[in-house]
């Protein structure tokens, strides 16, 4: 395969790369398409396309008077591995009198080299990742001068994760900011730490565990993409055409402030040495991914709370039931905020309604116990049954604190005494952090 797209430095691994928002080239090489029953030559082309997600296609050259079904599915034949993937055909015309393109969308992800062989690093390419500063240090620049650059460090089990934004992330940024979109603005190397050789197999369960770890951290959903495999000698071994879910843009209101990178490197080990507990994993699994969702202007300010009260619950069930011993009887008993107040007070996360929320505020004055638990609850319960409360919610303060709720229960978990933002702090600029309530 010709990595016309894709391709790796020496001590960095960089991706060549479009600008945001535009395909990224992967490769292109001779291939053949069954079509109709027909087996037809043809130059296979494969992209990231950006619209209406990140997702790879294969771009496909037709001879004249070739029609198209579109109803049926295709499959594409790479001649130099002779790999064969199902495809579904996306777009095109279904006849022409003149050579024409068609587009296909693997269903299948596709795969180069032998994913068993051994490799001494893993790079990436990571989309959607807010510009950072961590772990700092000048390098020399080929015509004199110096620019300070930062990696975010990890560590954790018998791993090591490197990660830098793209050289030129002040132009993404500013693209990402403004327009919305895709854009690759982050790389990464994963390694042992032990530097000894290994395979796709053992990197995989790593690679899922960044894309949760880094969806969290983002409040987006993002994480590796295009891993590809390189031995000692920084020459490629394999790649994977794979693309995570992706969030549009590089802005979200989360708890990791990203002045602050190096807070990452606190975090990861925590994090993963729950994420390899089959019971958290499991747990965290549906509390990231409910609130990454609710923490999307997609789901509305409303459906988000009820997201966000859903995470709290997961994680109140498998702490107080199955870490706490208590029993399915007593849990089953207890109110969702008693529950979730339960949770917070064991963990020593305070209750209690921030001054900013000044209308959750007053709603939780006439609750009892006068917390924000309760008011929180108060919201989500007046929009599942709208008749019993007459009187407008303040459904977005509501929202902000369930989710700052969350955020809190689960650095806690993680055992992180570092500093954070604070969702709740509405006129909070960049660089501004506080300690935790426990730290």
């Amino acid at each position: 395969m010709i990595r016309d797209g894709l391709w790796v430095a020496c001590s960095h691994p960089y991706i060549q790369i479009a600008a945001p928002n535009r395909p990224i080239l992967l490769g292109s090489e001779p291939g053949r398409l069954q079509l109709r029953g027909d087996s037809l030559e043809a130059k296979l082309t494969a992209y990231v396309t950006t619209v209406p997600r990140p997702l790879v296609s294969l771009e496909v050259e037709l001879p004249p008077y070739f029609g198209v079904d579109f109803s049926k599915e295709t499959e594409a034949i790479f001649l130099s591995t002779g790999i064969t993937v199902p495809c579904r055909i996306l777009k095109g015309n279904m006849f022409s009198t003149a050579p024409s393109t068609i587009w296909l969308r693997p269903l299948q992800e596709i795969t180069q080299g032998a994913l068993s062989a051994a490799v001494s690093k893993v790079v990436f390419a990571i989309p959607n990742f807010p510009d950072f500063l961590a772990h700092g240090f000048v390098r020399a620049l080929p015509r004199g001068g110096a620019k300070r650059e930062d990696e975010i460090r990890l560590q954790f089990s018998d791993w090591s994760v490197t990660i830098e934004n793209t050289t030129d992330i002040a132009e993404r940024k500013e693209s990402l900011t403004d327009d919305g979109g895709f854009g690759i603005t982050a790389l990464g190397v994963l390694e042992r730490t032990d530097r000894q050789p290994f395979s796709w197999d053992d990197a995989a369960p790593q690679v899922e565990a960044l894309r949760v770890f880094l969806s969290f951290v983002c409040g987006r959903w993002t994480g590796p993409m295009l891993p590809a495999g390189v031995n000692s000698a920084d020459e490629p071994v394999w790649f994977r055409w794979s693309v995570p879910l992706v969030d549009q843009g590089l802005f979200a209101v989360t708890w990791f402030d990203n002045h602050h990178g190096t807070v990452l490197t606190d975090l990861a080990p925590g994090f993963m040495a729950k994420w390899n507990d089959p019971l958290w994993k499991e747990a965290f699994s549906y509390a990231i991914y409910w609130f990454v969702r609710a923490n999307s202007a997609a789901a509305g300010a409303d459906g988000s709370l009820i997201l966000s009260q859903a995470a709290l619950e997961t994680l109140s069930w498998t702490y107080l039931v199955s870490i706490s011993g208590m029993s399915r009887t007593k849990f089953k008993s207890l109110t969702a905020a008693e529950a979730i107040r339960q949770l917070l007070t064991t963990l020593s996360i305070p209750s209690v309604v921030p001054a900013a929320l000044a209308s959750l505020q007053i709603l939780a004055s006439t609750c009892i116990p006068a917390d924000g638990v309760s008011a929180v609850v108060a919201v989500r319960n007046g929009l599942a049954h709208p008749e019993k409360h007459k009187t407008v919610m303040p459904v977005i303060e509501a929202w902000t604190l369930g989710q700052r709720f969350v955020e809190l229960v689960i650095l806690r978990l993680c055992a992180f005494n570092g500093e954070h933002a604070n969702r709740t702090n509405m006129v909070r600029w960049v660089g501004q952090v506080e300690r935790l309530p426990w730290a």
